[in-house]
């Protein structure tokens, strides 16, 4: 596999491996994704006063939740985890996951592949797994539903009607 991580002060992305996957760069394929949710999320922080419940329950750590939002706002690189670009084989049809125990969002390499040009179809992943690091990060136990498909709903501005948003908070995320 293949380690990126973000260097959100600017537009550039950096790979610590240098080893292509598979014969062929994924770093390509992340690097426009990456700076489309970079905006998204930098936008949505900086201008929206959204209520943290309708993703992350009432229970969260108010103070980390602020800390971490305002990472967010600034375009702060360490506000996201690591992200790994695996391939098709090793992920299977999850296009996207968050690992808890690694602090790490794995994208599969074939999704980013058929999606390369599609960024924000990609983004969209991007935000549901960082919605399942912030709900990692600022709540002692998991959030009820999907709140990382909650989260990157409430940062696209797509449609969170109150039957959706039921659906959603008895769904659960997959990993």
């Amino acid at each position: 596999h293949t380690r990126y991580w973000r260097d959100w002060s600017s537009d550039v992305c950096s790979s610590d491996l240098t080893a292509p996957l598979n014969g062929k760069s994924s770093f390509n394929l992340i690097e426009e994704p990456l700076a489309l949710t970079r905006e998204l999320l930098s936008t949505f922080f900086s201008k929206h006063n959204f209520s943290v419940e309708v993703a992350f329950g009432q229970n969260y750590d108010l103070k980390r939740a602020n800390s971490l939002f305002r990472e967010f706002a600034k375009g702060e690189r360490l506000a996201i985890p690591e992200i790994k670009v695996l391939s098709a084989e090793q992920l299977g049809a999850t296009n996207g996951a968050y690992a808890a125990s690694e602090h790490t969002i794995y994208m599969n390499q074939g999704f980013l592949e058929q999606n390369r040009k599609d960024p924000l179809t990609v983004a969209a992943v991007l935000l549901e797994e960082i919605g399942h690091y912030i709900d990692d990060r600022i709540n002692r136990t998991r959030s009820q539903g999907d709140e990382g498909e909650i989260f990157a709903r409430l940062v696209m501005g797509k449609d969170l009607s109150p039957e959706t948003l039921a659906a959603l908070q008895i769904g659960r995320a997959h990993v």
